[in-house]
């Protein structure tokens, strides 16, 4: 089961100490204390037409996410927000339920280096019923990867909001792994019925599964 966070620097502190202190940190002690089946952090370095409201999209594969989030509602959850508190701006923490698909390209495997990526951030149009988002950005992007130049892969994340917390702002992400170089959907206009939020391009860093099994300890329900 897979969650995503939007998670935005403190104000004192720059974006690329806000990455340092995630890696070299935070995200090490989130791995002592959560099984976590995948884990990745993709940090911003660029966003258009305008500069998004976070700095880094983390994106979590658990056994089961009710426990996940009742393991972070106790001690667990104090130790981890007392850290996040030294580097992330908290209130502006938005979280939710992800359901990804492989629109094209090969299955994701493991990323053993930094790879560039590009999120398309979408909401649906006023036209467009929510049962019918789905499948017009899976539509959407099956064409951007037979027409733009260096995309070698497209997932889809379709969103759902977590129970009594309405703050996350998109209800789709449609993600572009880029070869070097090349230019990705910067843009490029979405079909009618959707509304493209924000273009957002990554570096995107994945722990690997070693350094997860070494770290990891195993929670009930986590």
């Amino acid at each position: 089961m897979k969650s995503v966070c939007l998670i935005s620097c403190r104000p004192d502190l720059s974006r690329e100490a806000f990455r340092d202190y995630y890696e070299t940190r935070h995200a090490l002690l989130g791995m002592e204390h959560f099984a976590f089946q995948k884990y990745l952090r993709n940090h911003v370095v660029a966003s258009s037409p305008v500069e998004v409201d976070f700095d880094c999209l983390s994106e979590f594969w658990q056994d089961d996410l009710a426990g996940a989030y009742e393991t972070m509602s106790g001690p667990i959850g104090d130790i981890l927000r007392e850290d996040e508190r030294r580097f992330m701006d908290q209130p502006r923490i938005r979280a939710a339920a992800s359901v990804e698909t492989l629109v094209a390209g090969p299955e994701r495997g493991v990323e053993r280096s930094a790879v560039r990526k590009q999120a398309l951030l979408l909401v649906g149009g006023p036209k467009l019923a929510a049962m019918d988002l789905a499948p017009a950005a899976r539509s959407w992007g099956e064409r951007l990867a037979r027409e733009l130049p260096g995309v070698e892969r497209v997932t889809l994340d379709e969103i759902t909001r977590i129970e009594g917390d309405a703050r996350f702002p998109y209800d789709a992400i449609l993600s572009l792994w880029l070869a070097d170089g090349a230019p990705g959907a910067t843009g490029v206009a979405p079909p009618a019925g959707l509304t493209l939020a924000g273009v957002v391009t990554f570096d995107s860093i994945e722990s690997p599964p070693e350094l997860l099994a070494a770290r990891g300890k195993p929670q009930s329900g986590s």
